[in-house]
């Protein structure tokens, strides 16, 4: 074998000649500043090349014909009504559709994925500046104030921001997107005198419902969920009290860290770390589990007398849903990211520890609690079924995403122990999550084991199924989500009591009592079950669209939801086998930081993503080495790649083996030259969680 070492980036991107070349010595005087491994063995490009390729490739098309379809040229949505106020139709579902765009561009889609993303989304930050609903206070001057929603909550919150983040990893220079992000940033850190969501001396946000306008601290009404639907959910009309702190407001931490990756200013980090650590020592302090309400006092439980477990969308399923497992993954994960202090994620283990430690197991199936009242656990379910449980109906509440975190959890940690809980569901190869639960792929944790050598062809080939799928609109009368009320049974207090999913307004001053039954939950402010009559919300609710501010848009498109394909790009399996990590979500959980294990650039355009022409597999990884093959499909032309470590430069490569030799890195990245239809395996030595993130390129950084 013959060792090079390539002094500088102009002999890195030139022509290599044909030679058996196959690792490189450490370059120091390197422009990017890192070892340069240069690759000529000749290598077949196995099939997962041509569909890895394929779906990078096709994946602007789809996002460009739905772009057009459903979005004016000022990037505005077409609609046929106002826009909307609420959890059904709210900004969050008009960008729904692009979410993806920009992730996919950072794994070498082509530009215009990142430019059509950016266009409607600036788009639907005028729409939704300019839309009022007069008949909801949060709304009434319009529905966003400073391009953030005035007040709701950040399961839906976090929908509509799931691109914002990617979109940080594309383009970090955009200067407006940084200014953006500082802005959003400081809504949290009291930066902003109308928007005073943070306290300081009990480090707590304060109130369920939060966000450019501030704290929600009196009681919500069904319109304040619902906007001026004609039915309401049932959680809608049970859920009152939303003062103090909610684990669903973790999630907000994404915010300061995005801000930090684009700036590394520390103020960023010192929040998170501030309000992230207080909900971990409060986590451990209540004997792991994740208080469901803090009290504007700062205690648990504070605003629910006291009960750990009460309050909204809290550990007794309060209004349908028990949504303590969204948020907390995402704080603690960027709390991990910004510190390398692995004792953050150890309070999500803690309490998935917990669930597990309290498990069932009945005819052979193991059965986990998702629910908790004054009885102790309950609402038992299996992880067998794709997490959708048997025990209640909706799947992203009750933890329906406890598959997702479990993943999550070991990518973060790559313990052994957080790999054994990992199911693995059969056929589970992460299907386009538009309108169903998002599954975590488990099947590629059974790859990454070992036992599934034919995962990689199989998911990309079913990604490119979905893609074809996507890519033609419904047919008339076809709806392209799944819809129709459902009906859920009582637990804990309610049992043998069936309550609709969805009630007709008509049917709203039926409802039994529920505050005692659920739980013996029973908020302070002693609120009833809904401050605003039924008549009085059926008439808003009847007068609501005539009434709003805003005029409907010309039609000539139709709607966001499928001509011209649904604008869905199917991207779980890219992320798994091209970056080594789980899809960060943002539907029905997350949106995650990019929890992954490699990520690719082209030097030569100067842009992220794998070059033209190269395929990237992660065929492995442990908690000191990645095995990563890359293949140049291109008989004629030289591609040269650099690879980082993590998604935000967080880890170390400490050298890379190829064929038995080793150069030494000790950096954040490295670069790869592959001569003409080149291939090669390379294992990666890595260091975990070394380095501060950063959203730069490597070229614009210092060297590491």
């Amino acid at each position: 074998m013959n060792v090079r070492v390539v002094a500088g980036l102009a002999s890195a991107l030139a022509i290599v000649p044909a030679a058996p070349v196959h690792a490189a010595a450490v370059a120091p005087q390197d422009t990017l500043g890192s070892t340069t491994i240069v690759v000529d063995r000749a290598m077949t490009p196995p099939p997962w090349v041509a569909a890895q390729r394929t779906l990078l490739e096709s994946s602007a098309e789809i996002a460009e014909a739905h772009a057009a379809a459903a979005f004016h040229p000022d990037g505005q949505a077409i609609r046929s009504v106002p826009p909307a106020w609420g959890a059904g139709d709210g900004p969050d579902d008009i960008v729904n559709r692009a979410k993806d765009w920009p992730l996919a561009y950072i794994m070498g889609g082509p530009e215009s994925l990142v430019d059509e993303f950016r266009r409607i989304w600036e788009g639907h930050l005028e729409q939704y500046t300019n839309g009022r609903v007069p008949e909801v206070a949060a709304a009434k001057n319009g529905i966003f104030r400073n391009d953030f929603i005035t007040q709701f909550d950040w399961e839906h919150s976090s929908e509509e921001l799931a691109p914002f983040y990617l979109y940080a990893l594309a383009r970090p220079n955009d200067p407006t997107n940084k200014l953006r992000a500082q802005r959003f940033a400081g809504l949290y850190m009291n930066e902003d005198p109308a928007a005073p969501n943070y306290d300081p001396e009990t480090k707590i946000i304060r109130s369920l419902f939060n966000g450019s306008l501030g704290p929600k601290l009196d009681a919500v009404v069904p319109a304040d969920w619902e906007g001026l639907s004609p039915s309401l959910r049932f959680w809608s009309v049970a859920a009152t009290d939303v003062r103090g702190d909610h684990p669903m407001n973790m999630a907000a931490a994404m915010l300061p860290f995005t801000a930090f990756i684009l700036t590394q200013d520390p103020k960023y980090r010192d929040w998170v770390l501030e309000y992230i650590g207080a909900w971990r020592d409060r986590t451990e302090a209540n004997g792991g589990n994740i208080p469901s309400n803090i009290g504007l006092d700062g205690t648990i439980g504070g605003e629910w007398g006291g009960k750990w477990y009460c309050g909204v969308w809290g550990w007794t399923g309060e209004g349908e849903r028990n949504y303590v497992f969204r948020g907390p993954p995402e704080g603690f994960d960027v709390a991990l990211l910004l510190s390398g202090d692995p004792s953050y994620t150890q309070a999500m283990r803690h309490q998935v520890e917990n669930l597990f430690a309290a498990r069932k197991v009945v005819d052979g199936t193991v059965l986990v609690p998702h629910l908790y009242d004054d009885n102790g656990w309950g609402g038992y379910g299996s992880l067998s079924d794709g997490t959708r449980h048997v025990q209640r109906g909706n799947g992203s509440g009750t933890q329906g995403n406890l598959v997702n975190i479990l993943v999550d959890l070991y990518v973060t940690s790559l313990r052994p122990d957080d790999l054994e809980r990992i199911p693995i569901l059969p056929g589970d190869i992460s299907p386009q999550r538009q309108g169903v639960d998002t599954q975590p792929g488990t099947d590629w944790i059974d790859y990454l084991k070992g036992n599934d050598p034919g995962y990689p062809v199989r998911a990309l080939e079913s990604a490119l199924s979905e893609m074809r799928a996507n890519a033609v609109p419904p047919g008339p009368g076809q709806a392209t989500r799944p819809g129709g009320a459902t009906a859920s049974s009582g637990w804990l207090g309610v049992e043998g009591q069936a309550y609709p999913s969805t009630i007709s307004m008509a049917s709203l001053d039926r409802l039994p009592p529920m505050r005692q039954a659920l739980g013996g939950c029973v908020p302070n402010n002693g609120a009833p079950l809904t401050t605003t009559s039924p008549a009085a919300v059926s008439a808003a609710a009847a007068a609501g669209p005539a009434s709003s501010v805003a005029a409907p848009r010309a039609a000539g498109g139709g709607t966001s939801d499928g001509i011209g394909g649904n604008g869905s790009i199917p991207i779980s399996a890219l992320v798994h086998l091209t970056m080594g990590g789980p899809d960060p979500g943002g539907e029905s959980h997350g949106p995650l930081p990019l929890n992954v294990q490699v990520r690719h650039f082209d030097p030569v355009n100067r842009r992220p993503g794998l070059p033209a022409d190269v395929g990237a597999l992660v065929d492995g990884f442990d908690a000191g080495s990645v095995t990563l093959t890359l293949v140049n499909a291109n008989p004629l032309h030289e591609r040269t790649v650099t690879v980082q470590m993590g998604a935000y430069g967080e880890h170390t490569a400490t050298e890379v083996t190829v064929d038995g030799r080793s150069t030494a890195v000790n950096g954040s990245w490295f670069t790869v030259r592959l001569a003409p239809g080149s291939g090669e395996t390379l294992r990666i030595g890595v260091r975990r969680y070394t380095n501060l993130p950063t959203a730069a390129f490597p070229w614009d950084r210092t060297p590491s």
